[in-house]
């Protein structure tokens, strides 16, 4: 297994303490849990699909900036 360390703002650091009291992980979960959310993303934004958000009965697309950058079928595996 390889490691390696992440330096965070304190506001991050607080974000990622946070989730992790309320979700009961350790904050090492938290993150891996999310940087898998983000490949995901990454993968489905690389395949053309578009990234929607429903609440109530409004529905938006999701945009994340970093991910506009990838364009369908660049490669990324």
């Amino acid at each position: 297994m390889s490691g390696f360390r992440v330096r965070f703002a304190d506001s991050t650091y607080q974000v990622v303490a946070h989730l992790a009291s309320r979700l009961q992980v350790p904050m090492a979960e938290v993150v891996r849990d999310a940087l898998s959310i983000y490949w995901w993303l990454a993968r489905e934004r690389m395949a053309g699909s578009r990234l929607l958000i429903e609440r109530g009965g409004d529905v938006n697309e999701l945009t994340i900036p970093s991910l506009e950058r990838l364009r369908p079928e660049s490669g990324l595996t």
